[in-house]
């Protein structure tokens, strides 16, 4: 068992269902948003990732399984290759300037 306890979730809006961990806790300011992505090996042929974006698009926007992420607190957002390429490095550089500005080291 662990040592820990959800109390909150942390999001830039109210979820459109009740979070499994806990309340909302809603602030514009805070923005850590936790993604979950297919990724593919980088030599993946062009048509195969576009094929796989599709299916899982389709996937995710069924109704019933909609349904099912959003009670699990999921906002499932699809994006492109292109566009979660663009989120992934974003983010990459916003925590590596955190890091850098608040001189954090690994233990």
């Amino acid at each position: 068992m662990s040592a820990y306890r959800a109390i909150a979730a942390i999001s830039l809006a109210a979820s459109v269902a009740a979070c499994a961990v806990g309340p909302d806790f809603v602030d514009p300011e805070m923005r850590v948003p936790a993604a979950f992505a297919f990724l593919a090996p980088a030599n993946t042929p062009a048509d195969t990732v576009k094929a796989l974006q599709e299916s899982f698009a389709k996937a995710a926007s069924d109704p019933a399984a909609k349904e099912r992420l959003i009670a699990l607190g999921f906002a499932p957002e699809i994006k492109d290759a292109a566009a979660l390429s663009a989120f992934m490095n974003a983010e990459a550089a916003r925590w590596r300037k955190v890091i850098k500005d608040n001189n954090i080291t690994g233990e």
